[in-house]
């Protein structure tokens, strides 16, 4: 994991630090550059609230939900999605009736370069992906049916055993992508 990039404020709240407007070297100010810290965040002293992986995603290391998702309080009393607040401190409100969409597929990640206002139809239908191929559906059904080769199958192609029993048994039910 990498530091807070070079212009973000290092309290780890996601905003870009202001330029100081002239060197002040007891503070480390140098005139045109970024500070560290937005003005009083340097108190703050809970630490960075994501890191960054070698994807550039910033990783939330606060409360995660069950789903993986980051959460936090922003000013009030309730808990928000933490990607939702760092895309609105960084690109402003998102629009009525959107979702955003994890570009990146990995829900702790806050990044709003990684965030996309999109409708609710068009997240669930990018989150769907297929985990089985063609192939690997035709190599399932020709297996014989044995005792605990349901099991054996779904650890081998990383799936939920149901899914083997419904490829298994209702091959006109079973969609694939192709």
């Amino acid at each position: 994991m990498q530091a807070i990039p070079y212009g973000y404020c290092h309290c780890g709240c996601g905003e870009l630090a202001p330029t100081s407007p002239q060197t002040v070297r007891k503070l480390g100010y140098v005139a045109g550059e970024p500070r560290s810290y937005i003005r009083n965040h340097d108190k703050r002293g809970t630490g960075p609230k994501y890191e960054i992986d070698q994807n550039g995603c910033w990783i939330f290391t606060g409360y995660k939900n069950a789903k993986g998702y980051g959460m936090m309080r922003n000013g009030g009393p309730n808990m928000e999605y933490a990607h939702r607040v760092f895309y609105k401190r960084a690109k402003g409100e998102i629009p009525e009736g959107m979702q955003l969409d994890h570009l990146c597929r990995n829900p702790p990640c806050v990044n709003p370069d990684h965030l996309e206002p999109v409708t609710s139809t068009q997240n669930q239908r990018r989150g769907r992906k297929p985990k089985l191929s063609l192939e690997q559906v035709r190599e399932i059904r020709s297996r014989p049916k044995v005792y605990g080769s349901t099991l054996a199958l779904a650890r081998e192609f990383n799936v939920h055993p149901h899914t083997i029993t419904r490829i298994r048994n209702h091959p006109d039910r079973f969609w694939v992508d192709e």
